[in-house]
């Protein structure tokens, strides 16, 4: 709460706030997202060796008690009118839409897996997809557009790499359906579900890098030329193989899906390159 000797606000602003302001603007009081981020790891240490009840009762308990305390007790009014005059929540009331409050709280699920499961990559995962939901408001901003995937681009790498999938079958230029059924039961449950995780990573990598090769396509060929749109290609083709790739981990190396996995990754290379030199050769002219 906020004591001072002098008036926090200037006399007639108005410190009374709704049900609905309150619900949103507690989420970015600092107690709060202490009290969040904080429970937390704590919660997942527990989940770490099968603990339920005491991981419940850290990651809600407190989170539930202050929320209640902050939106029944007209106390916190001043600090929360304070936080609704600021930047942070400006941006609050403009992007931290219902959906995206949804997203937030399901990346509860991927972290709580892998804790059960001492699979750090889910947790990785969802720390991924929360912060993409709190700054949502900054990616798809004009500047936050183009930054991103520079940012994203080396974080994701490295979470994926450091998964240790290094015979994956995205990094071959080709393989047969033969080939591709192989590797794919030759897999144990363990290594299946590691690989799963990593091409859930992928679909947010291959999205990463499908934005950048269209900006910097856009950049050196200008946003009326239709070249742009060749970035798109390699995305296209690496989103069939990785989502086939999750099908047949979760269903098994059907013959159907097996035919055109290595096709699709054939055609992401070679997409990739061509987009590659169309990038250099115009670079050079310029």
């Amino acid at each position: 709460m906020i004591e001072s000797n002098h008036e926090p606000f200037p006399r007639g602003f108005p410190i009374q706030m709704n049900l609905t302001e309150k619900k949103l603007y507690h989420q970015i009081h600092p107690l709060k997202l202490a009290t969040d981020f904080g429970m937390t790891p704590i919660a997942g240490y527990f989940l770490w060796f099968h603990k339920v009840i005491p991981a419940v009762i850290v990651a809600f308990l407190p989170s539930i008690i202050l929320t209640a305390a902050m939106l029944k007790m007209r106390g916190w009014n001043p600090a929360l009118v304070k936080l609704k005059a600021s930047r942070f929540g400006h941006y609050i009331a403009r992007h931290m839409t219902p959906v995206v409050e949804g997203v937030r709280f399901s990346t509860l699920i991927p972290m709580a897996y892998g804790s059960w499961t001492h699979q750090p990559g889910y947790i990785e995962l969802g720390c991924v997809i929360l912060f993409v939901a709190w700054s949502n408001g900054v990616i798809t901003s004009q500047k936050g557009r183009r930054a991103a995937p520079f940012i994203a681009l080396p974080i994701l790498f490295a979470i994926m790499y450091s998964m240790g999938i290094r015979d994956a079958l995205d990094m071959r230029l080709y393989y047969t359906p033969a080939e591709a059924a192989q590797y794919l039961s030759s897999l144990s449950p363990a290594r299946a579900s590691l690989y799963f995780c990593h091409e859930l990573f992928d679909l947010l990598f291959l999205s990463t890098y499908t934005a950048l090769l269209y900006f910097a396509l856009e950049f050196v060929w200008g946003s009326s030329s239709p070249f742009k749109f060749l970035g798109l290609l390699p995305g296209f083709f690496d989103l069939f193989e990785t989502v086939g790739i999750l099908i047949a981990l979760q269903v098994g190396p059907s013959p159907f899906i097996v035919s055109w996995l290595g096709i699709a990754t054939f055609l992401k290379w070679i997409t990739s390159a061509g987009v590659i030199l169309l990038l250099v050769g115009r670079a050079t002219k310029r």
